[in-house]
């Protein structure tokens, strides 16, 4: 059994590979016997990746791995860090309109600004209580509303040049997401590999009027087949962890054949109740089979990424690689994004 791994350290970016090669010595267990994270652990993937795994995902990465005469598996994960009270301090900052003409659900532009004045409005004992947050984030929540109202009322001064940007620690303060690429099959045959792109939340996000997206290309003109999408909405209290499952979505999908692909989700979906009870993404996955039917012994890249639609006016375009893979994957200055994951397979 050879195993590669590769770990880099940064506060809010980390990734790892695994490449295996057939272990028989490994012995297929029952979904009862086998022990997720020990699984892992012997494989090498770092305990920080293991605890930003959700429990599924866990789950699906291990089964992978014990797969009976596995050639190839790739896990690679990385962090997002979303800054909630510049996004707070950012939407305040322009009109509804503003944030319609860049493509925001109109609906939610107009019950998010009508919840986040009414949050304004009360006092950080009753704030602090209503969303079961610290009495210091409930001075930092409002501190954000009111200086977006401030910077609106200067005619719309752009983030980077408004003075003394609000600043916390705490669960209101920012929302990580934790991205991972897997990729799983034949490396010796008739190439085919199972591809996974999931993702996972820690906590809440607060501002939730666009859509979400995960994009991939790769090379070798490899054909897609047995997709399966899923988006999990949850509802939950500002800084939190989201709690009450209420819906799954399938991923709407856009695809050049054997090159590249998209994946699009909303941040949030509505329910029975209204406004910031609104039902946001908590977790979700793309998968699907990329394969050939004869190997041409050659190797290409498997690339994927990310794309936190924020509270920008900026582009929201999107790039893709030209005249082959290149690691070219690109959103514009309206997203967050993770760091690319690439994988290297043969076909």
């Amino acid at each position: 059994m050879k195993i590669m791994k590769k770990v880099l350290s940064v506060v809010v970016m980390f990734a790892l590979i695994v490449s295996l090669m057939p272990a028989n010595s490994i012995v297929k267990a029952s979904q009862d016997e086998i022990n997720e994270e020990q699984v892992l652990l012997d494989y090498g993937v770092s305990e920080k990746i293991i605890e930003s795994l959700s429990e599924l995902e866990k789950q699906e990465f291990a089964e992978e791995l014990l797969m009976e005469n596995p050639d190839f598996v790739d896990v690679q994960s990385s962090v997002l860090e979303i800054d909630n009270l510049a996004e707070i301090e950012e939407f305040m900052s322009q009109s509804d309109e503003d944030w319609i003409e860049v493509g925001a659900d109109p609906e939610a532009v107009a019950t998010t600004r009508e919840d986040l004045n009414e949050l304004y409005d009360m006092t950080d004992e009753e704030l602090s209580k209503e969303k079961d947050i610290s009495m210091t984030e409930a001075r930092f929540l409002r501190k954000a509303v009111e200086k977006g109202k401030e910077n609106r009322k200067k005619q719309n001064v752009p983030r980077k040049e408004m003075k003394n940007p609000v600043t916390a620690s705490g669960s209101i303060s920012s929302s990580k997401l934790t991205y991972t690429q897997s990729v799983s099959g034949s490396s010796t045959g008739a190439p085919s590999y199972k591809v996974n792109l999931s993702y996972n939340w820690n906590s809440e996000y607060v501002i939730s009027i666009f859509s979400d997206k995960i994009i991939a290309e790769w090379g070798g003109s490899l054909t897609t087949k047995g997709f399966s999408t899923a988006a999990h909405y949850y509802t939950g209290g500002i800084g939190k962890k989201l709690g009450k499952w209420f819906a799954q979505k399938s991923m709407s999908r856009t695809e050049s054949p054997n090159r590249n692909i998209q994946f699009t989700f909303p941040q949030s979906v509505k329910t029975p109740s209204i406004h910031m009870a609104d039902a946001k993404t908590d977790n979700g996955k793309a998968s699907f089979t990329l394969y050939q039917t004869k190997r041409a012994g050659k190797d290409t890249k498997f690339v994927s990424r990310f794309g936190h639609r924020i509270i920008s006016v900026k582009s929201a375009g999107i790039s893709f690689s030209s005249g082959g893979v290149s690691g070219g994957l690109s959103f514009g200055g309206a997203w967050d994004q993770t760091p690319q994951k690439v994988t290297t397979i043969k076909y």
